[in-house]
């Protein structure tokens, strides 16, 4: 299955791609506000990646985020159920030379609109850390509203909901 934005092109991960994610997880401040995965190193990255290949096999939920234009790989974009709250929550990672580009905010509405309609989900979630201005921001842009703050992994996150409107 393939997800297009306006610029870019999302496809569930293959193992061709972990050596460039890996690379973007190992990024300095890639993981400034990711507590679970500060400090990890590639292996770490690589037994991670590899549990997402797992589950994408029973429900797709992690993509590999590309450039319609020039087939680089940007970043990953996830839609996958947290056992923490339990519920769908949407992140976007990004490699630091694509930052502030607005492609988070694209590859947001772009999922957003697929959990609704194409995955038929009441509610999406976003897990922030409470500093992350940015995806703050970026949430608010896509409609997501904070709701209460969570211990999940020994770290403490905003957590953030938009509702299906068709579904009320």
């Amino acid at each position: 299955m393939t997800i297009y934005t306006e610029r870019t092109i999302c496809k569930p991960i293959v193992k061709e791609d972990f050596s460039n994610l890996i690379d973007m997880y190992l990024e300095p401040d890639s993981n400034k506000y990711i507590e679970p995965f500060r400090g990890k190193t590639s292996r770490y990255f690589y037994y991670f990646l590899n549990k997402k290949l797992v589950q994408n096999k029973i429900s797709i939920e992690f993509w590999i985020v590309r450039s319609k234009n020039t087939n680089e790989i940007l970043g990953t974009i996830n839609l996958n159920k947290v056992e923490a709250i339990g519920h769908h929550h949407l992140g976007c990672h990004l490699k630091r030379k694509h930052w502030n580009q607005g492609y988070a905010s694209e590859l947001l509405i772009k999922f957003i609109q697929y959990g609704f309609d194409e995955k038929g989900l009441e509610k999406i979630y976003g897990l922030v850390d409470k500093n992350n201005l940015v995806s703050k921001k970026i949430f608010k842009k896509g409609g997501l509203r904070y709701q209460y703050n969570k211990r999940i992994l020994n770290s403490m996150v905003e957590v953030h909901c938009i509702e299906n409107q068709q579904k009320k």
